[in-house]
């Protein structure tokens, strides 16, 4: 009976131990198998940046040769020329500071008008106590201010004024044009300058 016991005890460590041994097995196949994945991503990724680094050494001769084709074009290039463009450059960013700030003097002046033309067409319609609301849109106040001083509208409907506003408007588009292209060519100069 000892001996049948102590055989059975044996027999249930060898199959523990198998089955640990199998376990363990199972615990190698999966780690190999993780291991041949990440050896993939790896390999894949060795791939990209080699890839990328042949691209970038593409990239970096090719910048190198427009670096020195720059380079002879700058040995090359005549220094009254330079100098002219140098004073071109420096007469368009001073035409494109007096335009800027003559723009930015109209809009200031233009909006103190405004509200010139608000405040005093809201005096008007305080004086008139029969107008008690008072309209929120400049259109729209002065239009009220005017009706309530019966001084009528400020163009008279009889008359066609399409022809002095189309020949206005023409030459507005006209100036405005020769400013886009003195400005364009004052914006690239300075890009270019030296």
């Amino acid at each position: 009976a000892q001996t049948e016991a102590m055989v059975a005890q044996l027999e249930e460590l060898h199959f523990e131990k198998k089955k640990d041994l199998e376990s363990s097995h199972e615990k190698l196949k999966n780690f190999e198998s993780e291991q041949l994945k990440h050896e993939e991503l790896i390999h894949s990724k060795l791939k990209k940046v080699r890839a990328d680094c042949k691209d970038l050494e593409r990239r970096l001769k090719v910048s190198e040769s427009n670096l020195t084709t720059a380079r002879k074009k700058l040995k090359e290039a005549d220094p009254q020329l330079v100098l002219k463009a140098k004073s071109k450059v420096n007469h368009y960013r001073h035409l494109y500071n007096i335009m800027k700030s003559q723009k930015e003097l109209l809009e200031e002046r233009n909006a103190n008008w405004e509200l010139a033309l608000n405040l005093l067409s809201k005096w008007v319609l305080q004086k008139d106590s029969a107008k008690t609301e008072i309209p929120l849109s400049l259109g729209e106040l002065v239009s009220a201010a005017l009706e309530s001083t019966k001084s009528g509208p400020l163009i008279d409907p009889k008359e066609d004024y399409s022809e002095e506003y189309r020949i206005e408007l023409e030459e507005i588009k006209k100036e405005s044009a020769m400013m886009n292209r003195d400005l364009s060519v004052a914006k690239n100069d300075d890009v270019v300058k030296m």
